[in-house]
């Protein structure tokens, strides 16, 4: 694959203010790692955390946030056939709250469209959950529930009767867990939009760098 071309123009996920423990120049070298790398890599960032980003066997791939060792978050993708899914996420009970899965799915978005970008071709993002937490982390980032919809929907407005474990895992009226499919599509976009991308980026980018200086 050829290196990056683009960043879509996808809305930021909001801070979580003082609690962050990442800063957005962390956050910036994630994202760029996210965007196109296919090798392995390795970042040294804020607060003593690392980020570890390798490719799988079978066109997988995973990301880990790290602390002396220990994992803040880890997500594991596959990319196959025009569909990006994936198979494991999770943030560590003390890192919650932080936003830091959303700031992770955001990554793995602006790489889906990267994807798209370079195959000129319509991708799909996938997620397969029974928790409520991730349902809600998928649709606060634009994903629609593709199935158990109208569960959820009764879930959400508390109609019929569901369970939920001290992990946010649903289930339903016969102690069965129920799985909900979250997908978001992505486009191509075209020469003009990927380069006036590139020139807000590049911009921001020099902002962030004066400011540090």
């Amino acid at each position: 694959m050829q290196q990056n071309t683009a960043f879509k123009n996808i809305s930021r996920p909001v801070e979580s203010g003082e609690e962050q423990r990442l800063s957005s120049k962390d956050w910036q070298q994630i994202r760029a790692v996210f965007n196109s790398h296919t090798q392995s890599e390795v970042l040294n960032l804020s607060n003593g955390m690392e980020f570890r980003f390798f490719a799988l066997p079978h066109a997988g791939f995973t990301a880990k946030l790290c602390k002396e060792n220990k994992d803040v978050a880890h997500f594991i993708w596959e990319e196959v056939s025009g569909l990006v899914n994936i198979s494991h996420r999770i943030v560590t009970p003390e890192y919650r709250g932080q936003g830091i899965g959303s700031e992770m799915l955001y990554a793995l978005e602006q790489r889906v469209q990267w994807l798209s970008n370079q195959e000129r071709a319509r991708f799909s993002l996938m997620i397969e959950t029974s928790q409520e937490s991730v349902v809600r982390m998928g649709l606060k980032r634009g994903m629609s529930v593709t199935q158990g919809k109208q569960e959820w929907q009764d879930f959400d407005q508390q109609r019929g009767y569901f369970s939920q474990d001290e992990k946010t895992h649903i289930f339903d009226e016969n102690g069965n867990r129920v799985q909900f499919r979250l997908s978001k599509a992505f486009v191509p976009m075209e020469a003009e939009i990927i380069n006036f991308s590139d020139m807000i980026r590049t911009q921001v980018v020099s902002v962030l760098k004066l400011k540090a200086a």
